[in-house]
């Protein structure tokens, strides 16, 4: 408008098709830019998601340049994908919004908004009430353009352009770990180096305080462990994997067996820590006719909740039973996921088997299969606990048979008729 309002002095339409894209934009925010242009945010509804029948597309943010003159610059539409499979029933991009929109020193802008499912897609994952929809602050140079994207005028937000990924001398993990079902304390493994290994540039870990080496490499999102069975690395993660991925593998307690692992991501979800929004992966490992589907919650960038690499096979040291990962650090962050010290250590206090009290169960540690003698042909209630104490599992037992499909430490309690009887027991696949 003119300065005295009385005239329009331009009018611009935003792109659209109403063929292709059925674009509409509805703006949230507008600024002026050091040089006098105009940048506007806000979302834009945009129909290529058109996968859903009832979800004919996607609210996605989007941020544009505009001239003084009226010339657009550029447009950007920023989509973040779902990674709720299978995504032809549930929709590629979740929903997202640009409320707020600021130019950077550098001439970049930082753009803040909020980012959501859809409700199909609350329905597929099961999202707490209140958390289906997050914060989302996103950072672009002049061009609007993201740092490890391709620039286009549609960007997908999945991160395949992002370059490659650097592990930092001093990355530090730190697992919680229960020796012989009674004691809990803490090891942590370090990246210390680099080296040469089967002529390969790898990190050097060392794992715990006993100094035992290990070595990893990366490539792109993608992990690599050494395997010593077999004399090579092995994929343990893909970070940027939505659909199934597959690696080799070697037997559980250096047995002969080896073969092809398949990860299967069951759905991916999104979790902030210390200011950071990490994708989890959650899979489903299949590797031989033994050990099948075992679970995993795998954490971008950083890797698995339980154990530093996949279960794909070496180790078995049953009494030492790593349950969870308590703390990761880096150059640039630090997370928490337990809520105390990283370095702390206790006992757990449960009822100590009396061998002649009137159950035993075996084996223990186990690999999910519970024997408990003394209950064969009887129907007992039992309560399972985990080591927090969370009730995780109840029912009756037949035949005195149990299976427990989740690794760690667990307190059981046998109901019966004339005695009540408590177990500590370690699952360990």
């Amino acid at each position: 408008m003119s300065a005295d309002f009385e005239q329009i002095e331009w009018s611009l339409w935003l792109p659209y098709d109403p063929f292709t894209n059925g674009r509409k934009y509805e703006v949230y925010d507008i600024q002026e830019t050091a040089n006098g242009d105009i940048v506007a945010c806000g979302t834009a509804w945009d129909a290529t998601d058109g996968t859903v029948l009832d979800l004919h597309g996607t609210w996605n943010g989007f941020i544009i340049r505009i001239s003084p003159q009226g010339e657009l610059r550029w447009v950007k539409v920023y989509q973040l994908p779902s990674y709720i499979t299978p995504q032809t029933d549930y929709g590629r991009y979740r929903a997202s919004i640009l409320r707020k929109i600021v130019e950077t020193p550098t001439g970049g802008f930082i753009a803040a908004g909020d980012v959501g499912y859809k409700p199909l897609q609350v329905q597929a994952v099961g999202f707490p009430a209140g958390l289906e929809r997050q914060i989302w602050l996103l950072s672009v140079d002049s061009m609007g353009c993201v740092a490890g994207e391709e620039c286009q005028e549609v960007m997908v937000m999945d991160g395949i352009n992002a370059t490659e990924a650097n592990i930092d001398i001093g990355t530090k993990w730190t697992y919680e770990v229960v020796l012989n079902g009674v004691a809990t304390t803490y090891e942590t493994y370090e990246v210390i180096g680099l080296t040469t290994q089967n002529d390969t540039l790898a990190y050097v870990i060392e794992e715990g305080s006993g100094g035992v080496l290990d070595y990893m490499y990366v490539a792109g999102d993608s992990i690599y462990f050494w395997n010593r069975q077999l004399d090579a690395f092995q994929l343990n993660y893909d970070f940027s994997a939505t659909d199934n991925y597959e690696t080799t593998w070697a037997g559980q307690c250096f047995s002969t067996d080896m073969g092809t692992a398949i990860a299967v991501v069951d759905s991916i979800r999104q979790v902030t820590l210390a200011g950071n929004t990490l994708d989890i992966q959650y899979l489903d490992v299949t590797y031989s006719s033994t050990y099948e589907n075992l679970p995993a919650k795998i954490y971008a960038g950083i890797g698995n909740d339980y154990r530093l690499k996949l279960g794909l096979g070496e180790d078995c040291d049953v009494s030492r039973v790593i349950t969870r990962l308590r703390c990761y650090e880096d150059s640039e962050n630090s997370y928490n996921f337990v809520g105390y010290p990283c370095d702390s250590s206790f006992v757990v206090n449960v009822n100590e088997i009396d061998p002649t009290e009137a159950y035993t169960i075996y084996p223990n540690p186990s690999r999910g299969e519970v024997n408990i003698k003394g209950l064969t042909g009887e129907r007992i209630n039992y309560t399972l606990f985990d080591i927090a104490g969370r009730q995780v599992q109840q029912g009756k037992l037949y035949n005195g048979q149990l299976y427990i499909q989740q690794p760690g430490v667990y307190l059981l309690v046998v109901h019966g008729e004339a005695v009540t009887q408590s177990f500590k027991l370690v699952v360990d696949f």
